[in-house]
């Protein structure tokens, strides 16, 4: 089960046509792969229900709330806080 989740979201401009920050960011991530932890890379249009239905099913669970996976969410968008 996974215990972390480094989610990196690119912005509606951005492709995998060219390289952008948040695939630099992303890479740069990928040191912390392992068992227990997971780091991907999605397009602004993913399909999040389907993405939250994975996580779901493939996170930690513990008794104590501390026990539980985290999930870290890293996004851009040009228009954010304009």
């Amino acid at each position: 089960m996974i215990a972390q989740w480094h989610i990196f979201i690119s912005g509606f401009t951005q492709s995998e046509a060219q390289p952008t920050g948040t695939e630099s960011i992303w890479s740069a991530a990928r040191q912390y792969v392992g068992p227990h932890v997971c780091v991907r890379l999605l397009p602004w249009d993913a399909n999040f229900k389907n993405v939250a239905a994975l996580i779901n099913r493939h996170s930690m669970r513990g008794d104590a709330p501390h026990q539980d996976a985290q999930v870290f969410v890293y996004a851009y968008s040009w228009g954010a806080g304009s």
